[in-house]
């Protein structure tokens, strides 16, 4: 951004640095979770030599037990991240509590955040050169993160369930085993399985629109994640 362009904008400390913290500790934590859950599932590192030879069978647990310490190591890290996250709903500044991931409590603000949504379906299109939503999220944005934030919930939720099952009466089993009063073990199963796709879907679009947002605006989208700012024409609101 050049001195010119620096003057016409204003610098805005939107992102704190727990939800820093929690996007990064996240994005780790998912990474490694979908690798080695879809490894647990399907185990496509088993040596394929005689499956009676003891050394390999000792290699093949030897690496599934890696894999399931990574997991379980990876779970708890996004549990405490989702834990943050719901925490800074409530302790966070304006553009990371409740309010903002849902912007449809309330008539005025509904109609506001249906103008928007419909300003910022144009923008993502490329009928539209200047970004609609202010230095926080967008209400399409925001739609998008607390369907996120469900499915990390699902997943948490239905992955300690299923650790449970490896111990009865442990305190996962305790924690979770309830859910297996509703659920099948095999549909619980399938259910942390689907989401995992779904989740790594959302992190594909969501890479790709904060790539094109650096690319097409002047906010700053990728470098806040970092240093917590973006930037906001001085001449408009950033709401």
């Amino acid at each position: 951004m050049s001195t010119q362009e620096k003057q016409l904008y204003r610098r805005h400390y939107v992102w704190e640095w727990p939800v820093r913290v929690w996007h990064w500790s996240h994005f780790v934590a998912m990474v490694l979770l979908c690798v080695t859950g879809y490894f647990i599932g399907n185990p496509f590192m088993v040596p394929s030599a005689n499956p009676f030879d003891p050394a390999l069978t000792s290699q093949a647990l030897g690496v599934m037990a890696a894999n399931r310490l990574v997991h379980f190591v990876s779970a708890i890290v996004l549990s405490m991240c989702v834990l943050l996250r719901l925490y800074w709903f409530v302790a966070g500044n304006r553009y990371s509590r409740f309010s903002t991931w849902f912007p449809f409590l309330g008539r005025a603000q509904a109609i506001n955040s249906l103008q928007l949504i419909r300003q910022q379906l144009r923008y993502y299109l490329f009928l539209r050169r200047d970004p609609p939503h202010g230095a926080g999220h967008n209400p399409m944005a925001a739609i998008a993160y607390g369907l996120m934030l469900l499915a990390l919930i699902v997943e948490t939720v239905t992955g300690w369930a299923l650790y449970g099952l490896s111990s009865p009466t442990g305190v996962f089993w305790k924690l979770g085993g309830w859910l297996f009063s509703i659920l099948s073990n095999q549909t619980v199963r399938s259910v942390h399985h689907v989401t995992m796709y779904a989740l790594a879907i959302f992190f594909f679009v969501h890479l790709y629109l904060a790539i094109r947002d650096d690319n097409l605006s002047e906010l700053g989208t990728m470098s806040s994640m970092f240093s917590g700012h973006k930037f906001w024409p001085a001449d408009d609101g950033d709401d």
